[in-house]
Parts: C-alpha cells; structure tokens; sequence
C-alpha cells in the first residue's frame, strides 16, 4: 500500500500518513533529535519502528513494511 507523507501545521516537525485513498493511517513527529511514528491504530504500518534518525529512515522502513511507495505530498 503507498502512503503519502504529507506536512501538518507551520513548524514543520509533524507529517500525517495517508493512504492513496485518504484513509489517515499514522503521522509522523520530530523530537528528541529523530523522528517517532505513530500508526493510527495497531498494526496499520506493518512492523515499522517507532523511532528514526531521519525522515528518510523512517519513510524508506514505511515504504518496506507496507510493500508499496511512501512519497512526500507535491504541493
């Protein structure tokens, strides 16, 4: 399944998780120097981690666990 990872507020450290048909499936928090993702509900995102280096960690191991693409949303 593709999610697509889309900026959330003007601080730029939250990121909703959407599927290709709109269904919210998790976001994505910056803290505590990397990056922690919440899935909506258990089991959503696969086997994800919970906590990344970087956004691009993060969205490559998203990407991995749910057999599809994980892409930044285009403006």
């Amino acid at each position: 399944m593709d999610v697509v990872v889309t900026p959330r507020g003007s601080d730029g450290t939250k990121w909703d998780l959407v599927d290709r048909l709109g269904r919210k499936v998790g976001d994505i928090t910056e803290k505590g120097g990397g990056y922690a993702v919440y899935s909506e509900k258990p089991g959503s995102l696969g086997q994800t981690k919970t906590f990344y280096k970087s956004l691009d960690e993060a969205m490559t191991d998203i990407a991995t666990n749910m057999k599809g693409a994980c892409e930044l949303a285009t403006p």
